[in-house]
């Protein structure tokens, strides 16, 4: 298969999981809304009530995140950049897209930014040459 063909399908594969993610945060929406105005029972039913809120909140957290993710790789999709790797600007191999059709990075940039990451907490990756790293001070060198 081409690349331009399995692109193809990995955007109809993610339009469709945008819309799944899209359906699925309406119903959590609609479900905390519902719950929040019916009458709690006895101090059981109100710890059971505010548990499934709590795991409902974070699965709502984690689908929004996916959301966004979607949402970048039909951007990129868009303007032509699907594919290409944001920090070294090689192919992503199809396979890894396949994979993860959400990817940014390749396989050896996702590591390095991986390890900036967990030496320096919360710093982003900027790219493959150089071990740089973009902060709230701007770039540092490492």
């Amino acid at each position: 298969m081409r690349r331009q063909d399995a692109i193809r399908k990995m955007r109809t594969m993610l339009l469709r999981r945008r819309e799944a993610i899209r359906q699925s945060l309406a119903l959590t929406r609609e479900q905390l809304h519902s719950a929040n105005e019916r009458a709690v029972g006895d101090s059981v039913d109100a710890a059971v009530d505010a548990e499934h809120h709590e795991i409902s909140s974070q699965l709502a957290e984690v689908e929004s995140a996916e959301l966004k993710q979607i949402d970048l790789a039909l951007e990129r999709m868009a303007s032509g950049a699907y594919g290409t790797c944001e920090a070294c600007g090689r192919n992503i191999p199809l396979a890894r897209l396949q994979a993860l059709p959400d990817a940014a990075l390749c396989v050896n940039c996702q590591h390095r930014h991986e390890s900036a990451l967990r030496r320096h907490g919360s710093a982003a990756f900027v790219g493959e040459s150089s071990d740089l790293m973009l902060n709230g001070n701007g770039l540092e060198v490492l």
